[in-house]
């Protein structure tokens, strides 16, 4: 690899760590607001906002799990060779 190339790849794990990290931070938020939600009275407007709040949580931790798995991929590969 040339350095280049290596400096390429650094940036991308930099924008990848700093992706990890917005996941994080959004998941906190959205699994705290779902918390927040369990004290409201059941209604229409709470249930459908528990619905749509856990599909997004689903939606970043699938997110979350293939980040890693890019990073990871990034990181091991050069170790391998």
């Amino acid at each position: 690899m040339t350095d280049e190339d290596l400096k390429i790849m650094e940036i991308r794990v930099k924008n990848l760590m700093l992706s990890k990290q917005l996941i994080i931070q959004a998941l906190i938020v959205i699994i705290g607001g779902l918390i927040g939600l369990g004290f409201m009275s059941s209604g229409t407007l709470r249930n459908s906002l528990l619905v749509f709040g856990l599909f997004y949580v689903l939606v970043l931790i699938k997110n979350f799990s293939s980040v890693c798995g890019e990073i990871e991929g990034y990181l091991y590969k050069n170790k391998r060779k």
